[in-house]
């Protein structure tokens, strides 16, 4: 449809392309814009206030917490929506006011609690199929005058490898390194960390970099979609079953 509400069409009066099928289903859609609202404002977690600052004190030397790790966590949300720390305070005085919370946190106490937050990505909870892969680039790139200088000098780089839910796209771990990083290493303790999370390995894909016998061993019983090298050989896979009837 065009800006006027009509139909786009050719100067000869017809129709370019296929008609536009709406198949969403708007009822449940309207069901998950509502529920994100409500995930902006949970009001139920202010239930809760004393009884989570008592765990959260229980034991802590030096001066307590005033303010339970819930609503910190909320406020971190709120800032992340472009609201200030200033303007964190002005929500946190209205809910005051409304009798929801017994107090609000100021600005200083808002700035340093969202900042000593460490982050955490919330593994799924069920089989997953995952792959992993690193990419990478120079930290710096002086040019031709350096290496005429200097000579060539070899430059670090900076990596990054993540393994992810092949099916879902979701992010299940990442590392970021500095210099020499082996990628079978980093991905054998994504995989292992999946294990301690308590999440099985379906199946495992990778590029020719990951056909090693480090990463055959930590998958396990999982499917393998891992290329292996053209010059593999059996001989070279002492040290791991998997990886040898891979290979053959």
């Amino acid at each position: 449809m065009n800006p006027k509400g009509k139909d786009s069409r050719n100067n000869n009066g017809k129709r370019w392309g296929n008609r536009f099928i709406d198949k969403r289903n708007w009822k449940i859609y309207n069901e998950e814009l509502v529920v994100r609202g409500e995930f902006l404002l949970p009001i139920d977690m202010f239930d809760n206030w004393y009884e989570e600052l008592d765990k959260m004190n229980e034991g802590k030397k030096g001066r307590p917490y005033e303010f339970p790790e819930s609503f910190i966590k909320i406020q971190a949300v709120w800032h992340q929506q472009w609201v200030d720390y200033r303007g964190l305070e002005g929500i946190a005085s209205s809910l005051e006011r409304l009798c929801l919370i017994p107090y609000h946190d100021d600005y200083t106490t808002i700035w340093h609690r969202v900042h000593g937050m460490r982050p955490e990505i919330k593994l799924l909870t069920y089989e997953v199929e995952a792959g992993s892969d690193g990419t990478g680039f120079k930290t710096g790139n002086a040019g031709e005058y350096r290496t005429y200088v200097y000579g060539n000098l070899r430059r670090k780089y900076v990596k990054v490898i993540i393994t992810e839910d092949v099916r879902t796209k979701k992010l299940l771990a990442v590392d970021v390194k500095i210099g020499e990083v082996s990628e079978p290493k980093v991905a054998a303790k994504h995989i292992e960390l999946l294990k301690e999370k308590g999440i099985k390995l379906k199946k495992f894909y990778g590029d020719g970099a990951y056909d090693t016998n480090e990463i055959f061993n930590v998958i396990g019983d999982a499917e393998s979609a891992i290329k292996i090298r053209k010059n593999a050989t059996t001989y070279r896979c002492r040290g791991s079953m998997r990886r040898r009837q891979e290979v053959s």
